[in-house]
């Protein structure tokens, strides 16, 4: 009496319920090698000094995006930037600076403009990053307001500053 795997036909979805598994596995991997290829943003990250201060500053850019004003406790960046340049000797980032009382106390950075406020409380800023010298610059070209140039240096992301919380609940 002959086994049922011994014949052609059994031999035959053997190796197509085999080879079906295999091509079914290498399409997982390419779905999750793309997901994570498009998912995931590659990030430069700087650390940036004033001249006359020690007080550092720590940004981080893609090709479209600008991180700025890390939190050492939250360990995430506060800002996240629209990039309006970007090319091999210019990195530029737009945000908008909102004076919300006439005292000048109440201002918030907001990464687009908002709609329904008086022009004259919006300020459009920009930061600018020189890719040749390394200088980082704050800038309100509409006021002819320019900042302090501060030098750059790259940096891991691992190097950014993390400040340990002892949580007591």
């Amino acid at each position: 009496m002959k086994n049922k795997n011994d014949t052609w036909l059994g031999f035959f979805k053997k190796t197509l319920k085999v080879s079906g598994l295999v091509l079914l596995g290498f399409i997982v991997l390419i779905g999750i090698g793309l997901y994570f290829s498009f998912k995931h943003e590659s990030y430069t990250y700087l650390s940036c000094t004033e001249t006359d201060e020690d007080q550092k500053q720590y940004i981080a850019f893609s090709n479209s995006r600008l991180l700025n004003n890390w939190d050492p406790v939250e360990e995430k960046f506060k800002q996240n930037l629209k990039l309006i340049e970007f090319n091999k000797k210019t990195i530029k980032a737009v945000f908008y600076f909102v004076q919300k009382d006439t005292d000048n106390k109440s201002i918030s950075i907001l990464e687009r403009e908002p709609f329904g406020l008086a022009p004259e409380l919006v300020l459009e800023g920009y930061i600018n990053l020189n890719r040749e010298t390394g200088e980082y610059q704050l800038s309100f070209e509409d006021r002819g307001m320019v900042g302090n140039k501060e030098a750059c240096t790259k940096i891991k992301k691992s190097d950014l500053p993390v400040t340990k919380v002892n949580q007591k609940f």
